[in-house]
């Protein structure tokens, strides 16, 4: 939006590059919130923490597949699916909550399976079509520009892979965002399939699953990237 109205005015340059400084500010700030709690997250009321979401993403099975868990904080979701993956890329801005999760595999015995990267999930440290899946699990609210971070889910997944979001359902409850520092109060679901059919997504499937409080539900949205057409 501010792209578009910043076009062919006078000082664009200036204030394209404040509208940056003002999304790196942001980025940054989550950063230092989840550096900060580290190693008190999961003892945290997480909204929409929702492991009844979790499985019923987990249902389908990853045995034998290389996966990206995008945001991937101290790593729950990523030690659950290391019982079972080739591997498992944890991909996270904060250095303290990927140390966290390196110990916690090496209790859990499965620190073979997970590769840690520090990297920003609007510009993912993974190449293009390098996994079998990708999981942005209650990460894409804490992204400045979510649709970014939905691209790059997209660009790194395989052809014929999947991206499997979960998310909060579009909600009011603002406390949020000085307590667990989201930078969106979740999302609506339509918004969210048509940028992933945008992004070339099909097969969108989409559900409403219990939160951690009834105030925030959780949205499952699952996409494949198709084939591309053999000549």
């Amino acid at each position: 939006l501010l792209d578009r109205h910043l076009s062919g005015l006078p000082g664009e340059a200036e204030d394209r590059t404040t509208v940056r400084l003002l999304l790196d500010q942001r980025r940054s700030r989550s950063r230092d919130f989840f550096d900060e709690i580290a190693g008190r997250y999961g003892s945290l009321t997480e909204p929409g923490g929702g492991w009844g979401a979790v499985a019923a993403a987990l249902a389908v099975g990853w045995r034998g597949k290389t996966v990206a868990d995008i945001g991937s904080g101290e790593g729950a979701l990523s030690l659950v699916l290391a019982r079972f993956c080739k591997q498992v890329i944890a991909v996270d801005l904060a250095p303290k909550m990927l140390a966290l999760l390196e110990q916690r595999a090496q209790e859990q015995g499965v620190a073979a399976r997970i590769k840690t990267m520090e990297g920003d999930l609007q510009q993912l440290p993974l190449a293009d079509g390098s996994v079998d899946a990708v999981f942005l699990s209650q990460s894409l609210h804490h992204a400045p520009e979510p649709e970014k971070a939905l691209s790059e889910a997209v660009r790194i997944v395989r052809e014929g892979g999947q991206v499997i979001l979960l998310d909060l359902v579009a909600h009011d409850q603002d406390w949020v965002r000085e307590q667990y520092a989201d930078l969106w109060l979740g999302f609506d679901a339509a918004d969210l399939i048509a940028k992933a059919e945008a992004l070339g997504l099909c097969e969108l499937e989409s559900a409403h699953l219990p939160g951690a409080t009834p105030e925030l539900p959780v949205l499952l949205i699952r996409g494949i990237k198709p084939q591309t057409p053999q000549p």
